[in-house]
């Protein structure tokens, strides 16, 4: 069984202050209650879901180490050969393929199962997923537009950085990003850049930088970070002296996936083998946002203001 590795973020308005009355005017406690706020959004997704949508949540289960499982899935009508005492035939018969689904809404990590049987892929779930969470949100929200839950796919970013540490030439280096939210972006530069969308009141943003020759680490750091948090990156390489300058972008290349068997996935779910995988894979891809020029190895905070 294949599972691929989305990061799951709940987004607010600008609008939106969730300071409480005892504490100062100017403190934010939204990074604290977002994973809070995610849980009840994904129980209520179970419990009552949305009208009108074929795709459903059920067999919800919260483990007490903090992560959620639940499965999703579509029920649909179906034309089957079937043999009855006239002879052969065929019927209608309901179908309701469904996969599994692993969430931490601490870390902000969702794990898909892949199955053909539901959709192609395992981004139409996360799709689907999204748009059960978002009309959830809208019902449980006094104001439904100043919430928003974004299910973005996590790719694994080592073929693009090899082509950064092999490559003759690094000339351009463009990343998009998304509103702030995530905890452990590159602090030096992608946090800022976020920042930016914040004060302009904008949704998403881009930057780009070219030159002879970029340095390696520091664009090695920016990726990761822009992986980690499910945004997109591109560079501008030159692969040998005599080459043309190419570009390559970092959503064209594989997703994050890793795999368990079918015959050992309910062991590792109650003793939380598939949320370690999910970390480890997570934490392989980020490697710490690299090292830091000039201070050596930087710890990220679990949580900061954002």
């Amino acid at each position: 069984m294949r599972f691929s590795l989305y990061r799951i973020q709940l987004f607010r308005e600008s609008q939106l202050s969730l300071g409480y009355p005892t504490m100062a005017k100017t403190e934010d406690h939204w990074p604290q209650i977002r994973p809070q706020i995610l849980r009840a959004i994904v129980e209520q997704g179970s419990q009552a879901p949305p009208p009108g949508r074929v795709w459903r949540i059920g067999n919800l289960k919260q483990y007490p180490e903090g992560f959620i499982y639940f499965r999703i899935g579509k029920s649909r009508s179906i034309r089957v050969p079937t043999r009855n005492e006239k002879g052969f035939d065929s019927a209608n018969i309901e179908s309701s393929p469904w996969t599994h689904v692993l969430l931490d809404p601490d870390a902000e990590l969702c794990a898909i199962a892949h199955n053909t049987d539901l959709a192609r892929s395992s981004a139409s779930v996360a799709v689907s997923i999204g748009k059960i969470l978002n009309a959830t949100a809208k019902r449980m929200a006094i104001n439904p537009q100043l919430m928003e839950v974004e299910v973005t796919p996590i790719i694994d970013p080592e073929s693009m950085l090899k082509s950064v540490q092999d490559a003759y030439q690094l000339t351009g280096l463009r990343i998009t990003f998304r509103r702030p939210n995530a905890f452990d972006v590159d602090a030096d530069f992608v946090r800022p850049a976020q920042k930016m969308t914040e004060l302009l009141d904008a949704r998403s943003g881009a930057v780009s930088f070219q030159g002879e020759d970029l340095r390696r680490d520091d664009v090695e750091r920016v990726v990761r970070s822009v992986a980690a948090t499910g945004d997109d990156a591109q560079i501008a390489v030159r692969m040998r002296k005599a080459d043309r300058i190419i570009k390559k972008n970092l959503h064209q290349d594989n997703p994050a996936v890793f795999d368990i068997g079918d015959d050992t996935f309910p062991a590792e779910l109650e003793n939380c083998g598939i949320v370690m995988r999910m970390k480890s894979l997570y934490s392989r891809i980020r490697q710490s946002l690299g090292p830091h020029r000039g201070g050596g190895e930087r710890s990220l905070p679990e949580e900061e203001n954002t």
